[in-house]
């Protein structure tokens, strides 16, 4: 995939508009595809995260 084509699907996924099959038609590529290249999670914030104190280690 190109990075045009892989930008577009990320733009397309994260819209939430389009399922993961109307992604890959439009960029004319299989969804196993689609999954290899873009985001599909996204990772919280670092201040959202649990520091080592809250989770008993030190």
């Amino acid at each position: 995939m190109t990075l045009a084509l892989i930008n577009k699907a990320q733009r397309m996924y994260d819209s939430q508009a389009f399922t993961m099959a109307e992604i890959a038609q439009s960029c004319q590529v299989t969804p196993m595809t689609i999954y290899r290249h873009i985001r599909t999670h996204q990772r919280p914030p670092a201040a959202t995260l649990p520091t080592p104190q809250a989770l008993g280690r030190q």
